[in-house]
């Protein structure tokens, strides 16, 4: 192993390891003007020179200088948790309104379902009604209608309404009636309080007049029920296909007991009228079929459908069902 040396002024320090002489550099203590040597019969030599004392790993950047404007400029970043945020909001806000949209429209089908359910359970009312007074007809009257007052009778006492009632189910409920007084007589009052579903549209909420009857939501035609004495169907020579006996009120609800529970059918059909649904009401023709008629149709029709020997053509009638 090489015995080094190196002199700083007028003082030599020796014998060192290249070891040590790399730690003397490190620290200080060695400078690159310092001269040093291997062994005793080398010359002294600038401690610059020996690379191993690594003072020259100083680098020249003068020639290698890049002028700044020529560097590649970095490209901006990108403001990626606003850009998020903003994708984010308006996914957010289309998934809102395709929810709004989805909403209504099932809304919207869940309400037409209702009324077309209603309308249907409203129409099969009808029907039943309808049979009980055709059944009354048949076996009752020689093929006469229910009237409205007794044909010795100048004001009624009681309605069409009751006279059916063994012919819908409530013959219980007819046999408790006080016929020897009106319907609105203390004696009777309990009964006609009673409310009748079948005598109730289910489409309607109102069920109870201000006195406390039980409200009826169809009415016969005035131009059959109320007659000094029932009229013969064999007497309705518009066809008992042309011709409406019951209908859906809209409004203007009396007692099912009432003696008041008939009307001129055109009178309350049609525009300006208050149907009992969005577009029309169910009727019972005098055959006993039933028909939904719309709000449209003409009221030259309706007027013609409202009389049972009006006269009119056929072509009339099928205007209702087109």
């Amino acid at each position: 192993m090489s015995n080094w040396y190196f002199k700083s002024g007028n003082k030599t320090t020796g014998p060192l390891t290249l070891l040590e002489m790399i730690e003397f550099a490190a620290e200080g203590k060695i400078q690159e003007t310092d001269l040093v040597r291997e062994g005793l019969s080398n010359d002294f030599v600038p401690a610059s020179q020996i690379p191993e004392l690594n003072f020259n790993t100083d680098i020249d950047t003068e020639d290698s200088e890049i002028p700044l404007e020529s560097l590649p400029l970095p490209e901006p970043r990108q403001r990626r948790g606003s850009s998020s945020l903003i994708f984010k909001l308006v996914a957010l806000a289309g998934c809102f309104f395709l929810f709004i949209f989805i909403l209504n429209v099932v809304t919207h089908e869940m309400q037409q379902s209702r009324d077309y359910a209603r309308r249907l359970s409203s129409l099969n009312q009808l029907r039943l009604i309808g049979l009980g007074v055709i059944n009354y007809a048949s076996t009752e009257n020689a093929y006469r209608l229910p009237v409205n007052a007794r044909p010795t009778e100048k004001s009624p006492r009681h309605g069409w309404l009751t006279a059916i009632l063994p012919y819908i189910g409530e013959t219980a409920l007819y046999q408790q009636i006080d016929f020897d007084h009106p319907w609105s007589a203390p004696v009777n009052h309990d009964i006609f309080q009673q409310k009748l579903s079948l005598y109730l549209n289910p489409a309607i909420s109102e069920v109870v007049s201000p006195e406390g009857y039980g409200l009826s939501h169809y009415v016969g035609n005035a131009n059959l029920f109320n007659r000094d004495q029932g009229l013969d169907m064999g007497a309705i020579t518009d066809g008992l296909s042309s011709t409406i006996m019951i209908l859906e009120a809209g409004e203007n609800f009396d007692p099912w007991g009432a003696p008041a529970n008939a009307v001129i059918p055109y009178q309350i059909m049609g525009p300006g009228n208050k149907p009992p649904f969005s577009n029309g009401r169910n009727v019972i023709l005098a055959d006993g079929a039933g028909r939904f008629i719309s709000d449209s149709t003409d009221p030259a029709v309706l007027k013609a459908m409202s009389t049972p020997a009006g006269g009119e053509p056929v072509e009339v009638y099928e205007a209702a069902f087109p």
